[in-house]
């Protein structure tokens, strides 16, 4: 009796911790979301500061702060394990708006080179951004892998997919813009 008493705790302990996770990469995916819009709002503020190197730094700790949180989300992606379809339905919503507004801040990092490279630390910036983008690079592919590895639907697999390979190639044309 008592056996069946503790394997029934720990039962609803790790059910909760399975529902808990869910809700954290929720969570997580808002802070991803918030970090890619801090570090686009500071890529468009750039060409128009007048303090360049320091808007310069503060693109380079946003992004290092965007890859720690995406590398956060495929943590708990993993550790959550197989997603029902209306969880991956929600995840899938949630994914769609980061990637896009991600996709579209890689996309003028690209357009803005130029304007790192003529402010006084240009070749140091230049090796930073790069340094980001390399952690960007892994930490967006882990995710996107680990949203591939736990989806329960064809269609989100697919979707997933897709998403993967928008992201080699909008985060190639970046690296090899800065030099990889």
């Amino acid at each position: 009796m008592v056996y069946i008493k503790y394997s029934l705790v720990f039962l609803l302990c790790a059910a909760s911790v399975a529902l808990a996770t869910l809700a954290q990469i929720k969570q997580q995916l808002s802070f991803v979301s918030s970090n890619s819009t801090n570090w686009g709002n500071l890529l468009n503020a750039f060409d128009t500061s007048g303090e360049s190197e320091a808007v310069a730094i503060d693109i380079l700790i946003a992004g290092q702060s965007l890859s720690e949180s995406l590398a956060l989300a495929a943590e708990l992606t993993i550790a959550n394990g197989v997603l029902s379809a209306d969880d991956g339905t929600d995840l899938a919503n949630i994914i769609m708006l980061c990637i896009l507004d991600f996709l579209q801040f890689l996309d003028l990092l690209v357009e803005e080179k130029d304007l790192f490279i003529a402010t006084p630390l240009g070749v140091t910036i230049q090796g930073f951004i790069l340094s980001d983008l390399r952690n960007l690079n892994a930490t967006s592919l882990a995710f996107a892998d680990a949203y591939i590895g736990v989806s329960s639907s064809a269609s989100f697999v697919t979707e997933a997919e897709q998403i993967r390979r928008e992201l080699v190639s909008v985060l190639g044309a970046a690296l090899a813009a800065y030099g990889d």
